[in-house]
């Protein structure tokens, strides 16, 4: 393999942010977290609250949701700087993470909903995306 050519000598390898198999790990990682967490979370019987209490939960977590999904497609792709957007690539998760959380533990009988959202945010964070941060670009073709 040409070392010119490997996957870590971009851009985002010269400027410091972690290798793109971290981005990877981490991903993967927090996902597999989360699925196990449900695995376990999901045999507690939930506890009976009020209608008000289950919509506030649900909101709560819907927002951590939708926060996450807006990291994700709006700030993201407009990153520049491959150690910038790995710490929103982290954050995105978590949140993402949080709204699911919300729901395994205090979700009531919005708890698969919630799950679930939770389990589409963490995977529209896969880090296909980062790619460009690690590849140089390719000469612009000129007949």
């Amino acid at each position: 393999m040409n070392p010119d050519r490997s996957v870590n000598s971009g851009v985002g390898a010269r400027s410091g942010a972690p290798p793109l198999l971290v981005w990877w790990v981490i991903w993967l990682g927090l996902l597999a977290g989360f699925l196990q967490v449900w695995q376990f979370g999901r045999r507690v019987t939930p506890q009976a609250t009020t209608p008000a209490g289950e919509a506030a939960v649900a909101l709560v977590g819907l927002g951590f949701l939708l926060l996450s999904a807006a990291i994700r497609w709006l700030l993201l792709p407009r990153m520049a700087r491959a150690r910038v957007a790995f710490i929103f690539f982290i954050v995105g998760q978590a949140l993402a993470e949080a709204g699911g959380y919300f729901g395994v533990f205090l979700g009531g009988s919005l708890r698969d909903w919630l799950v679930a959202g939770g389990i589409l945010g963490l995977l529209q964070f896969l880090p296909r995306f980062a790619r460009r941060f690690f590849v140089a670009p390719a000469a612009a073709f000129r007949p």
